[in-house]
């Protein structure tokens, strides 16, 4: 009987220990990937807690639960400090419907507590959603003299090809490996592309 009970006991933990490392799967987890892009600024620190966390970009990842207070610096010799703050999140309401349809209440409330709910709200000025893992938080240093494109005296210009058949020459402003790109095309505009969108890029 004893050895009975130590099984069933057993089996008891190892399931809730399944239950504890699976239920945020669906959620997509607690956390999520924070991509910062400096535009036209090669030279630009990313600061973060006070540790420089890249030059002109960086990436690190966030509790989602923190979303809303989500804050880093900027800085650049010769430039004052310029500080972005990000003040909302996001429900993330697909995540509810999964977490309860695969793991009913509990799992839902394990997601609850561990903040899996939650993303930053893209409706704030900069931040794009690549996927439900990752964000680029696009970002300009007003605080330093942005410089200016004159695409008469580079010699050489970016062009993308997409899956749609538009072919756009520009100068690529900023890119993030495998995720996406930032095209600035020759009215000065710029297009922000997934990496799932192009074909090819060349220089021309």
């Amino acid at each position: 009987m004893k050895k009975l009970t130590e099984k069933i006991s057993g089996l008891l933990i190892l399931g809730a220990s399944t239950l504890l490392t699976n239920c945020g799967i669906i959620a997509g987890g607690s956390h999520y990937n924070a991509h910062i892009i400096v535009n036209d600024r090669p030279k630009t620190k990313i600061i973060y807690h006070g540790v420089a966390m890249g030059i002109k970009s960086a990436s690190f990842r966030m509790k989602r639960s923190r979303a809303n207070e989500f804050a880093f610096t900027l800085r650049e010799e010769g430039c004052a400090d310029q500080i972005y703050n990000y003040h909302s999140k996001s429900f993330r309401g697909w995540a509810l419907a999964g977490s309860l349809f695969t793991w009913g209440l509990t799992g839902t409330a394990i997601d609850l507590i561990a903040g899996s709910l939650w993303k930053p709200n893209v409706r704030e000025k900069g931040i794009l959603k690549i996927d439900n893992k990752n964000f680029v938080y696009s970002v300009s240093y007003s605080e330093c003299q942005k410089p200016e494109t004159n695409f008469e005296n580079i010699p050489l210009i970016d062009v993308v090809y997409l899956k749609d058949g538009r072919i756009l020459k520009g100068i690529i402003v900023e890119q993030v490996p495998g995720l996406s790109i930032k095209i600035q095309v020759g009215d000065g505009s710029t297009l922000v592309f997934k990496v799932s969108e192009i074909v090819r890029m060349t220089r021309e």
